[in-house]
């Protein structure tokens, strides 16, 4: 864990996430335009969500990351952290990675 508070955390995470999407768009598809993302404050996950669906959970304080199960619940199982030096572990350009 570094030292850094959630709020930072998230948000650089939030950050790196569209930065590496807008990237992906921009070289593979740059007749579509960039996606949408927005993040939604639940009681125990912040919902990230990208155009119409839910790219992942985030467990408020922990920091883990997990997959969406449905547009209401993650998945099991932690898929990463963003407290990590690099958060975008765990993730790749179309979602939250499936277990091993």
């Amino acid at each position: 864990m570094s030292n850094k508070n959630f709020d930072e955390a998230l948000n650089e995470f939030f950050v790196k996430l569209r930065e590496r999407d807008n990237k992906h768009m921009a070289e593979n598809f740059e007749n579509l335009g960039m996606n949408v993302w927005d993040i939604s404050f639940g009681r125990k996950f912040v919902k990230i969500i990208r155009g119409n669906s839910v790219y992942a959970f985030v467990e408020l304080g922990s920091g883990d990351i997990y997959k969406p199960a449905s547009w209401r619940a993650p998945a099991k199982h932690v898929r990463g952290n963003i407290f990590n030096s690099d958060p975008l572990v765990g993730t790749d350009i179309y979602g939250v990675n499936y277990l091993k």
